[in-house]
């Protein structure tokens, strides 16, 4: 684990190196909630500057993504457990036990919580594409009237000011970064051209951060009173080769927007090469 400022300096955290899953930052930036992973893995509360108050929230199994939402102590994550994929959260401090929240036979991951207490995840069919859904715990109707297009995967997506949504999909043919207005979701804006996912907004500096690649990607977003948006030009905000790609988010944002999470490498990746030879029987 290690930090990345805007300036370019690493700063590698006191954690000893382990193979992670996705990550959330607490609301203050002191504790990070993390997969790690093993034969199965766990969930983690992590003191970013002492190990030794580090506290296991969960049992092992198969989680897939871990968020820690804003202004509250409660950690969420998504697991299977007997075959089913279901969510579940508990308090950061491990002290009360795991509550389930809702699960079902087509939910895929765990995406985001608003405000309001509306969880935002993906759900799939066998063999179908990914849609993005909402729900609430009181089973009410979320007034978010937004909808994913039929044959199209979407996901890794996150809520953004002023009843917006920051999302990944392939409409294209490939992943790219798209926003729309929940509440008026004939409003769907393309944001990234070249390849784009894990978007990300900042209130601190007004930007939406995305991962293409190796590189992290900043495109200044405002929205004017009447809610409707507006992008800049996108930039390079780093390159990093040692930037781990984990199932999920790759990557998060420190409040003030100064500085970037991420897992990297000790060292790049190289590449498996496969051979393919035809008439090997026939020539032997």
């Amino acid at each position: 684990l290690a930090w990345r400022t805007t300036k370019g300096e690493i700063i590698n955290l006191p954690f000893d190196s382990q193979v992670y899953g996705t990550f959330s930052l607490s609301p203050d930036d002191k504790n990070v909630a993390i997969i790690r992973r093993g034969e199965q893995s766990e969930v983690w509360n992590y003191d970013l500057t002492d190990p030794k108050n580090n506290i296991q929230l969960s049992q092992q199994g198969f989680h897939q993504v871990v968020i820690w939402p804003a202004n509250t102590n409660w950690i969420y994550y998504s697991l299977y457990q007997k075959g089913k994929a279901r969510i579940e959260r508990r308090e950061s401090n491990g002290r009360s036990d795991a509550q389930f929240i809702m699960g079902n036979d087509s939910l895929q991951f765990l995406a985001d919580l608003d405000k309001d207490g509306v969880l935002l995840y993906s759900n799939a069919e066998r063999g179908g594409s990914r849609d993005l859904n909402f729900f609430t715990a009181d089973n009410s109707d979320s007034r978010y009237s937004f909808t994913s297009r039929k044959g199209v995967n979407e996901t890794l997506s996150k809520f953004i000011p002023e009843d917006w949504l920051a999302f990944t999909s392939d409409q294209t043919g490939r992943s790219e970064v798209f926003i729309s207005d929940l509440l008026n979701p004939s409003v769907r804006i393309q944001v990234s051209f070249e390849g784009g996912e894990e978007p990300l907004y900042n209130t601190a500096d007004n930007n939406l951060y995305y991962r293409n690649g190796n590189k992290l990607m900043a495109i200044p977003l405002v929205f004017d009173a009447n809610r409707n948006a507006s992008l800049g030009t996108s930039r390079i905000v780093f390159e990093d080769d040692n930037w781990v790609n984990v199932a999920g988010y790759s990557y998060d944002l420190s409040v003030d927007g100064k500085q970037f999470l991420l897992i990297r490498g000790e060292r790049k990746m190289g590449t498996t090469e496969i051979k393919v030879s035809q008439n090997f029987l026939n020539d032997h």
